[in-house]
């Protein structure tokens, strides 16, 4: 999630809410905006907010996904992107496309593209 929901394109201290990954990262953090553990709540993936406007994050992330998902489609390009998740989820190795799948079809990708690519793929190597 902290890949998707860059902390440099996006002002996450405008929500009180940042990443943590162990309970020292969140007690800084918490430390750093203001009152206490029982008034945070765990967004998922590490992103931890504030009660107080975690509703109002939950309405500008899916915004702010969007656009990085059409920037990233801009510069970068389906086949690039589709290779890079076939990657990242190991499908080379375990030859299950299904994890990258759930990813792509964020972007357009169909199974057939995927399979298409994840085929070349193999055939290059």
């Amino acid at each position: 999630m902290k890949k998707v929901y860059k902390e440099k394109d996006f002002d996450f201290s405008k929500y009180k809410a940042f990443f943590a990954f162990s309970d020292q990262q969140a007690k800084e953090s918490i430390q750093k905006f203001g009152g206490k553990m029982k008034d945070y709540c765990n967004m998922g993936g590490g992103l931890v907010c504030h009660k107080e406007t975690a509703k109002e994050l939950t309405k500008e992330l899916p915004k702010h996904h969007e656009e990085e998902r059409q920037r990233r489609l801009k510069i970068e390009g389906l086949q690039s992107i589709i290779k890079y998740e076939l990657a990242n989820y190991e499908s080379y190795y375990t030859g299950d496309i299904s994890d990258a799948m759930e990813v792509l079809k964020d972007y357009g990708a169909t199974e057939e593209q995927v399979k298409k690519v994840y085929s070349q793929v193999l055939a290059a190597s």
